[in-house]
């Protein structure tokens, strides 16, 4: 770790703080949040988001499909601006679900008029009550303690997960300690203690982490897994400028298998849930000459070039929040070695707005 900790650095350790914030706003909403889930039950329901919140919408697209046996579509807001009829039922007033770190990106706010325009209702997720998408909605989460100085989003992203988490809760009729999230911010923060000794200089991550002769990063996630496999590819382009791309796990054997070389890194977010069949994919590509490492509960990493086990004992479902600060301090330990700023990526801001979308 670099002797002067950027902000990113920071936001990714402060997260178990932001995750509680999460839990305690959701509860604090609970009643406001089941009374538009319940008149809105038979609606036609949709995600939206744009960049890294939009992979926070893939994951929580299947949460919610199994916590209301219900469909929810995830689709970029930008989709929902540039072809509503694609997405939208011409019958039916939806209900839209839309997350938002400023609450001020345009296609997100675009997309929630359109929804609006259409008889529909609002449930907004950021980090600023005071924001436009937030203000205009029937019912918001503000995550302050998910705020961030840096233009990569780290702990906003994940408190957006744990909060999404907690709704999918109240929608199936339970709270979150009905879930296991209520232990989450406690082991959240040993869990990080422990990921930034096992990426430190000279350890099998730290190694991997900083390897130049990795080219490329493949991040392989099954499940609700998938959407934060996109997430962590994403924080190597952004964050590392490492070409890096996202597959659901076994679904990489038809075809992106052909680049498993020395030059490559594959990363498997392991469930427990076909979890062997995971693993499998893992030791044939390493067979084949690519660098292997895994994050889960329970990593058998002696089969593996490295890996990471929670050891949480919280419930399968409860956990996805932790997969993220391993693997988002991999990718800030690639970029320092790589001498890049973490904090302000080149290219990027912190939001996109565009004139005239709204």
């Amino acid at each position: 770790m670099p002797d002067t900790p950027s902000h990113t650095l920071a936001e990714i350790l402060g997260q178990p703080q932001a995750w509680a914030d999460a839990l305690d706003l959701a509860e604090t909403h609970a009643g406001a949040i089941r009374a538009l889930l319940g008149s809105h039950r038979a609606s036609p329901s949709v995600i939206t988001a744009c960049g890294s919140p939009y992979y926070l919408a893939l994951s929580v697209a299947p949460l919610l499909r199994h916590a209301t046996s219900h469909p929810w579509l995830a689709v970029p807001a930008s989709e929902l601006v540039l072809h509503p009829d694609l997405h939208l039922p011409p019958n039916g007033a939806p209900l839209l679900l839309a997350f938002s770190r400023s609450g001020e990106t345009s296609e997100t706010i675009a997309a929630a008029r359109a929804v609006r325009r259409r008889g529909g209702a609002i449930l907004a997720v950021g980090c600023d009550a005071a924001s436009t998408l937030l203000r205009e909605a029937d019912a918001a989460i503000a995550i302050a303690a998910g705020r961030e100085q840096s233009v990569v989003q780290t702990r906003s992203f994940s408190a957006m997960l744990v909060a999404a988490q907690a709704i999918a809760a109240l929608a199936s009729g339970s709270i979150a300690a009905g879930m296991g999230l209520d232990r989450l911010p406690a082991v959240g923060a040993t869990l990080i203690g422990r990921a930034q000794r096992a990426i430190a200089p000279e350890t099998p991550l730290g190694n991997l982490a900083r390897d130049p002769a990795i080219e490329r990063v493949f991040v392989l996630g099954s499940g609700t897994r998938y959407g934060l496999a996109c997430e962590v590819a994403l924080k190597f382009k952004e964050m590392a400028l490492t070409t890096a791309e996202a597959f659901h796990t076994l679904e990489f054997r038809h075809g992106p298998m052909a680049l498993a070389d020395q030059h490559a890194l594959v990363l498997g977010l392991l469930a427990e849930t076909g979890g062997d069949a995971e693993l499998a994919v893992l030791r044939h590509v390493r067979n084949l000459g690519a660098r292997v490492a895994a994050v889960g509960e329970q990593v058998p990493d002696d089969e593996l070039d490295a890996g990471f086990s929670f050891g949480s004992g919280m419930p399968e479902a409860a956990r996805d929040a932790l997969y993220l600060p391993p693997m988002q301090l991999m990718v800030h330990e690639r970029a320092v070695a790589r001498g890049l700023n973490v904090d302000a990526p080149r290219n990027l801001s912190a939001f996109v707005m565009l004139d005239g979308l709204t």
